[in-house]
């Protein structure tokens, strides 16, 4: 792991997520971690399997997880000076310690540290995720890394589709309230494309369905279905057991793509 690159990919999240709207600024351990690895994902994606941070990630209980990129996170909340709001009793991964930071400079002086392909994957993250941490844990567990390995194992990275990780275009050149107004044009751009192609389908002529015939085939089907609805079923509590080699299955691999 490079520590340098970790704790720069960390106060930038930091800083990033401190330009959202009031109440989506802070960021728990877990939001942090996840975000590192899909930094990792999309560099990877664009570097023939080579990540970021060199973080040698596991298949953990909630995703991907390297201890030793989360003991980063103290340490660049104590240099960043992010202010923390404490964790409840008996906290879960919903409220857990949470942090936050708004640095406009920080921002700046860490983008110009980092390539592109890093602070628009962070961007991206922080923006599309927000504070739906269900959402990002199911976009981790979903990453091809993930889905080729087994619980404990180490996550791979080489062999991932430039697609399927490559960044969009950023828009970091762009102020907040012009972000904002070129999303509501596209949302209004895709509201009247809905319109159009709903107009489009009520003025499609509608096939009109064959009325049924009610002969002496439907009556005996109508008993046939009745006699297999006659057996009762067996209610119960059955458990199943699932071989380990479903891990590496072809089912979980392509199929849950």
């Amino acid at each position: 792991m490079i520590a340098q690159r970790v704790d720069l990919v960390l106060q930038f999240t930091l800083a990033a997520a401190g330009q959202l709207d009031a109440g989506e600024r802070e960021l728990n351990a877990t939001q942090l971690l996840k975000v590192l690895y899909l930094v990792d994902l999309a560099h990877a994606g664009m570097h023939e399997g080579r990540t970021f941070t060199e973080i040698h990630w596991v298949f953990g209980h909630y995703g991907p997880y390297a201890l030793e990129a989360h003991a980063r996170i103290a340490p660049v909340v104590r240099k960043t000076g992010a202010t923390s709001r404490g964790a409840q009793p008996k906290a879960t991964e919903n409220h857990a310690e949470r942090y936050e930071l708004q640095d406009d400079d920080l921002l700046r002086a860490s983008e110009r540290q980092l390539p592109t392909v890093v602070t628009s994957a962070v961007r991206r993250a922080v923006r599309t995720y927000r504070r739906d941490l269900h959402k990002l844990l199911h976009a981790v567990y979903q990453s091809a890394p993930m889905l080729r390995a087994a619980p404990d194992e180490l996550l791979q990275f080489a062999g991932l589709a430039v697609s399927n990780a490559a960044p969009t275009m950023d828009a970091k050149s762009l102020s907040e309230k012009e972000q904002r107004r070129r999303r509501d044009k596209l949302d209004g751009l895709r509201q009247r494309v809905a319109e159009s192609m709903a107009a489009r389908l009520s003025r499609t002529e509608q096939p009109v369905a064959p009325a049924p015939r009610y002969d002496a085939l439907f009556v005996d089907g109508l008993a046939w279905i009745d006699q297999q609805n006659s057996h009762s079923i067996e209610t119960g509590s059955h458990a199943g057991l699932v071989g380990e080699s479903v891990w590496h299955s072809e089912v979980r691999r392509d199929g849950m793509a």
